[in-house]
């Protein structure tokens, strides 16, 4: 596909594809998650200790896997999808 092909709207519809697929793949891993991960032990790491800094770094917070997280993830997911729909409908 050459420069002159590629618009708005395709552009505008493979950031729709990426938000819905990152949606899926959360949703997804989240149903997967039956046992909590990480548990809440990592909440027992001393705060001055090193193991608890790379914890709070790399690790997801404890309650990631929600459906109130996962919930509020994709609202705000559906108000960049209309945002961008209503910035377009201004331009063109």
């Amino acid at each position: 596909m050459s420069d002159q092909e590629v618009g708005p709207n395709i552009c505008i519809s493979a950031f729709n594809e990426a938000l819905e697929t990152s949606k899926r793949n959360i949703t997804s891993a989240a149903e997967a998650n039956p046992i909590c991960w990480p548990g809440p032990e990592t909440m027992l790491l001393d705060s001055n200790r090193k193991e608890h800094l790379m914890a709070k770094r790399y690790l997801p917070e404890l309650v990631w896997s929600s459906a109130e997280s996962i919930e509020q993830f994709n609202s705000k997911c559906n108000l960049v999808q209309n945002s961008i729909a209503e910035k377009l409908c201004i331009y063109f």
